[in-house]
């Protein structure tokens, strides 16, 4: 039955490649990248229950999700001179020429230097290339997905609804008793990373960010989804947004002041689901503790981190400039350590394995994306973006979820969501 499904999985990713190529000769890509962005909403949630099983999955030596990316970035590399050129606004271009030239910088420079000094496989080379291609995917969303819904708010919802698969999927595992080990030894109920998507759910259906009314089923989705998570960096990362935004409208920057009622509806909302599940045997024996953990610096497992930082820091001081380039180093080859493992923070492993080049490339690209989306704040879905990728980014300073194809899809998708509605803004304006 597993191999049958494997089959069916094969014969319908060949034919999305087929449809992708046909859409590119037809100059008609909208329809079939919406069914390349669906099959990534619905991949990026396996993948999350799943696990690393999936990524064993491979189809002419691709993972699943490469095989999607793939032709995602073809498409945007053939019509990138088209459709930059229709670009009107000035914010947008700027954006999207730097991920262009960032792309430029790691396949004309950094892959040709990997091969010849560092005497990498192709194999390798192609395996550690990808994931800096990811930031692809945002003028692909952008060009060629969000153009295709006529309701924008349905692509958000796609994303928002799938929460729901993860919710029921981590009560499966309560109700066989499949429990997953914290690096502490508290037990939770689902992937961490699954934070990701809890989180994304709460900020795109919670009134306290954005100007938009509460979903119930979302939010109370979202906080058991959290729960059952028992994900400390996910807890201090909503804490961080959760403060922003409630100070963001109390000092009445939005363009609709948060009123009194709604704040305390909100925090009620919290209580009366949160306290009954913190009831539960598992969830009293295991939450609480992880919550009290949050700022112990004392935590072998902080410690474990600390440290880590503070080698991979050193080692980029040893590569200042283009870091480990594709051999993606994190650390001396001196070092020694019982697990080789990132060093949990985004910005260590960009200038550990990218170097100064790098890290400036990335840093202002997303300085440039949250900015725009920040300057649009006064629009509910550009704020709601922007709280999410404040919120993938501060979970990312203590986690190796910065460029994994499980989770990339949410930081690039609100990265083009933010574009797609300054475009949308400005339009309206001229109008």
């Amino acid at each position: 039955m597993f191999s049958f499904g494997i089959q069916i999985i094969t014969y319908f990713l060949l034919l999305l490649i087929s449809l992708i190529v046909i859409a590119i000769v037809n100059k008609k890509p909208y329809p079939y990248s919406k069914l390349i962005f669906i099959y990534l909403v619905i991949l990026q949630v396996i993948t999350i229950y799943v696990g690393y099983e999936l990524d064993q999955i491979k189809i002419i030596k691709f993972t699943l999700f490469q095989f999607a990316f793939l032709p995602s970035i073809l498409l945007v590399f053939l019509n990138f001179r088209k459709y930059f050129k229709q670009e009107k606004l000035e914010n947008n271009r700027i954006i999207l020429k730097t991920i262009f030239l960032y792309t430029i910088y790691q396949v004309l420079f950094i892959l040709p230097s990997s091969y010849f000094q560092l005497n990498l496989s192709p194999g390798e080379i192609f395996r550690h290339l990808l994931p800096r291609l990811y930031f692809l995917l945002i003028p692909f969303i952008y060009w060629f997905v969000l153009p295709g819904f006529k309701n924008i708010k349905v692509p958000v919802y796609l994303i928002s609804y799938s929460a729901i698969i993860l919710m029921l999927l981590s009560f499966y595992n309560f109700t066989i008793n499949r429990y997953m080990l914290t690096s502490t030894g508290d037990l939770r109920l689902i992937s961490g990373v699954a934070a990701m998507v809890f989180a994304y759910s709460l900020i795109t259906s919670f009134s306290i960010f954005s100007h938009s009314k509460n979903n119930l089923l979302l939010i109370a989705t979202s906080l058991i989804g959290l729960v059952f998570v028992n994900h400390r960096s996910a807890y201090l990362a909503i804490g961080v947004i959760f403060i922003f935004s409630l100070m963001l409208n109390i000092i009445g920057t939005q363009k609709i002041k948060m009123k009194f009622s709604r704040v305390a509806f909100s925090l009620i909302v919290i209580l009366l689901i949160l306290i009954p599940l913190s009831q539960i045997p598992l969830v009293k024996e295991n939450f609480t503790s992880r919550i009290t953990a949050v700022f112990d610096v004392e935590d072998p497992n902080a410690r474990d981190r600390m440290m880590r930082w503070g080698l991979s820091f050193a080692y980029f001081l040893e590569n200042p400039i283009n870091g480990s380039k594709l051999e993606n180093k994190y650390y001396a080859d001196d070092v020694l350590l019982k697990e080789y493992y990132a060093p949990h923070n985004f910005i260590f492993e960009i200038l550990s394995t990218q170097g100064l080049i790098g890290f400036l490339f990335v840093s202002i690209l997303l300085y440039l994306i949250l900015k725009l989306g920040f300057k649009n704040r006064k629009d509910s879905i550009s704020y709601q973006m922007f709280l999410i990728m404040l919120f993938y980014l501060f979970y990312s300073l203590f986690n190796v979820t910065f460029l994994n194809s499980w989770n990339i899809l949410i930081l690039v998708f609100s990265s083009a969501m933010i574009l797609h509605r300054n475009k949308q803004i400005q339009d309206a304006n001229y109008l």
